[in-house]
């Protein structure tokens, strides 16, 4: 019950902070595909 509480209450904080973490994971699994994807790029080519 509190915590059913709790989340409806900051149910747009807790939105906002999973939108957060879901960009901040989002951009570093784009920097290490990269990184991956350029040193195969180097080793192939």
């Amino acid at each position: 019950m509190t915590w059913w509480a709790f989340g409806s209450r900051d149910s747009l904080a807790n939105a906002r902070g999973r939108r957060g973490i879901v960009i901040g994971l989002t951009l570093v699994g784009a920097s290490i595909g990269g990184n991956v994807f350029s040193t195969l790029a180097w080793i192939l080519l």
